[in-house]
């Protein structure tokens, strides 16, 4: 029973640096996982984190990164 409760507590803490990545265009799944299995390295990697070329798209108001083209949420092409 006691293994349940550590991964539910993995799984809860992993999406704090999940949002805060996704938040600058990064991919939330991938920084869950990445949260859930080292918490402490990926909070502190979160922290730091470059975000790049990323816009607020005038269209939706999403964040997305320039280098793509367009808006990953409404498909709005960038100059």
């Amino acid at each position: 029973m006691t293994i349940v409760y550590i991964i539910i507590v993995a799984v809860g803490l992993g999406l704090v640096p999940a949002f805060m990545a996704g938040r600058q265009g990064r991919s939330f799944v991938k920084w869950w996982i990445y949260g859930a299995l080292a918490f402490p390295a990926a909070i502190v990697h979160a922290l730091v984190l470059n975000p790049g070329h990323v816009v607020k798209c005038p269209f939706c108001g999403g964040m997305t990164n320039v280098s793509k083209g367009y808006c990953r949420r409404c498909g709005y092409e960038f100059m």
